[in-house]
């Protein structure tokens, strides 16, 4: 008899084991994990009395960390695990590796939810021991991973958002996703890391004016999401004519792209400095507008509550826009075909995002910051 049983009568309001412990499984990356948050919104609301786990990777930890809905972040070191065993350190790779395992496995789930769909995420789900294991099934889990899972579960139509695929993949617990108020993206925020934004904010665009934050980049590997650098500079211009103050943001190695943006207009806008994912929320939080592409800093301002204005050409904006069931406060620019892949890379991508015009994202800004989206 299958140990994960009870998965097979629970009908939607039923109560989970309130001493039960849940693993959710959602490694990287940094837009995934904060569009993962609403579905540990929705469990905990539906079990209150469950303590709920998170494993996720060192670059996306700090997203987490704090945050009141989890009992702990368990943190999978994988530079620390690829980099010795790329130095034939295998034993050191390997005792790192079976730190977390160990880690996992005195925990005794009840539950492991795994919210990513790979290889990777299924091996390590099926590594904590725990029997019941709920992931996305075949034809939607990536490297044959629904091999691993107990229950696999079918989230329905390709298309629809991966914030509601993530509560799709709760249903086998009967939880409810209608719930009201809707589950949210929560950011444990400290008092250091308002102070921090406040005193940037304060610095780069004191003015009782509109605040518009404008991040060109994205990961090196996803260069094709990037709407030019060049118009970001032309759009900073605009709106700095119109009476809006504008900063700009980027992450590591993006230093290139903020000085093209600078350069491209003789009213540069203000440079967030370096800063660490909930420090660029707390700014995030503090401005009006948000602009840019299907990148992670584009789901942390809708998680900090600020509208974006997301420009859309080589992801399919349906999966991948920032989540809106009453489609309020956010927009799209979307170029590409409304038939096609789920991502569209090279020559291809970048044709489609240089086909938003400079003219319709200034439009939009201003439409925006009147209210009118």
């Amino acid at each position: 008899m299958r140990n994960n049983s009870y998965l097979d009568a629970v009908e939607p309001g039923s109560r989970f084991p309130s001493t039960g412990a849940i693993l959710l499984v959602r490694l990287g990356a940094v837009g995934d994990v904060i569009r993962a948050l609403p579905a540990l919104d929705l469990l905990r609301r539906t079990f209150p009395d469950a303590s709920v786990d998170w494993l996720v990777e060192e670059r996306c930890a700090d997203v987490l960390q704090d945050h009141p809905d989890l009992r702990r972040v368990v943190i999978l070191r994988r530079k620390a695990i690829v980099r010795a065993a790329s130095h034939l350190r295998l034993l050191t790779s390997y005792r790192e590796l079976r730190r977390t395992l160990a880690c996992l496995g005195e925990a005794r789930y009840h539950t492991v939810v795994d919210l990513q769909g790979t290889l990777k995420s299924a091996l390590l789900s099926r590594a904590t021991g725990c029997p019941v294991r709920i992931g996305l099934a075949a034809g939607y889990s990536k490297e044959s991973a629904h091999r691993f899972y107990s229950r696999p579960v079918d989230p329905g139509p390709d298309r629809i958002s991966r914030v509601e695929r993530n509560f799709r993949l709760l249903s086998p617990l009967g939880v409810d996703r209608n719930m009201h108020p809707l589950p949210r993206a929560r950011l444990t925020l400290s008092g250091t890391h308002h102070a921090w934004a406040a005193g940037v904010l304060d610095s780069l665009a004191p003015a009782a004016r509109p605040r518009v934050l404008l991040y060109p980049g994205t990961s090196r590997r996803q260069a094709y999401k990037r709407w030019p650098a060049e118009r970001f500079g032309f759009l900073a211009g605009r709106l700095h004519d119109d009476g809006v103050q504008v900063v700009v943001a980027g992450g590591p190695g993006e230093e290139g792209l903020i000085r093209t943006v600078c350069e491209a207009t003789s009213t540069p806008p203000g440079v967030v400095p370096p800063s660490d994912l909930r420090q660029l929320a707390a700014v995030l939080e503090r401005v009006d507008l948000f602009v840019g592409g299907d990148t992670g800093p584009m789901h942390l301002a809708w998680a900090a509550g600020t509208r974006v204005l997301g420009l859309f050409g080589a992801t399919d904006p349906v999966v991948n826009a920032p989540y809106d069931a009453h489609q309020r406060g956010h927009r799209v620019l979307y170029t590409g075909p409304d038939s096609r892949p789920y991502r569209v890379k090279g020559q291809q991508a970048r044709r489609w995002m240089e086909a938003i015009s400079l003219d319709e994202v200034h439009r939009a800004c201003g439409e925006m910051l009147r209210g009118e989206a």
